[in-house]
């Protein structure tokens, strides 16, 4: 039986297509003089963010970018200033610009009627995280437990972040859930399938709104079209399915389908 469901927060719960991360991302690089394409700097998301951008430091575009502006290599110093800017400008994107999911309330509600616990792990930093968290709150969406990449444990030893899956183990021993295969992890993320999948969870592949429906901006957002939005959905998911998670689904008004077969066999 299914006693647990784990859902990440931007793209899945918050934030559609993961928008505000990207933007940000790519202002924080650009602060710096180096511009990245939307396609890069969106391979990874769902890591910590600083892993992620130190994963973006590791690809030639950024390092041909950066040594034509400052003549030099790259040091980790110039890495930890994108990570500080890119946090402030996250943190003002999530008060002032994201907002819910359309089907994250009723899908999370489903859950707590039928006595199934709902956490919340993310890549955003814990500050962030807990921004995020006030506006579940306001629209009366209250988690369990949550942990994000830059939390500790109680061994004050930090969390690695995805796809290394100790957040989830952290979030278990919260809840007092010993059996992973009684938790569902969803994610928009291949990193966080992965995560989940490590972790020997049952998985979710959310494609509606994921990162890898490639919507960049509110203006690309606004000039979809029906058949735009079908050509992604199908790219989206074939991205999803890479990852073998146990089910794909299109938006979490779904995720309920993948819990029947789930009570039926145990």
């Amino acid at each position: 039986m299914i006693r647990c469901v784990i859902f990440d927060l931007g793209g899945t719960l918050i934030d559609k297509y993961s928008m505000s991360p990207i933007v940000n991302l790519r202002k924080a690089f650009a602060y710096h003089r180096v511009t990245l394409c939307n396609s890069l700097v969106s391979k990874d998301m769902g890591m910590k963010k600083f892993d992620h951008i130190y994963s973006l430091s590791k690809e030639d575009e950024f390092k041909d970018k950066f040594k034509q502006v400052y003549g030099r290599n790259h040091e980790e110093t110039d890495l930890y200033d994108i990570y500080n800017i890119f946090c402030s400008l996250q943190r003002q994107s999530l008060r002032m610009n994201v907002d819910l999911i359309p089907e994250s309330k009723k899908a999370i509600h489903h859950l707590q009627k039928n006595d199934i616990k709902v956490a919340v792990n993310t890549g955003f930093s814990k500050d962030q995280m807990n921004i995020a968290l006030d506006l579940l709150h306001k629209h009366d969406i209250v988690p369990d437990a949550s942990v994000s990449s830059t939390c500790y444990n109680q061994f004050n030893k930090p969390l690695l972040g995805r796809p290394h899956p100790h957040m989830i183990h952290h979030l278990m021993d919260e809840l007092q859930i010993n059996d992973p295969k009684q938790v569902l992890k969803v994610d928009d993320t291949c990193v966080g399938i992965q995560e989940g999948k490590n972790a020997g969870c049952l998985t979710v592949g959310v494609a509606r709104w994921s990162i890898h429906m490639n919507v960049f901006s509110k203006e690309e957002e606004d000039l979809l079209t029906d058949t735009d939005i079908i050509n992604k959905l199908n790219e989206s998911r074939k991205t999803l399915l890479k990852e073998d998670p146990t089910y794909v689904i299109n938006t979490l008004d779904e995720l309920q389908h993948c819990l029947i077969p789930l009570y039926l066999s145990n």
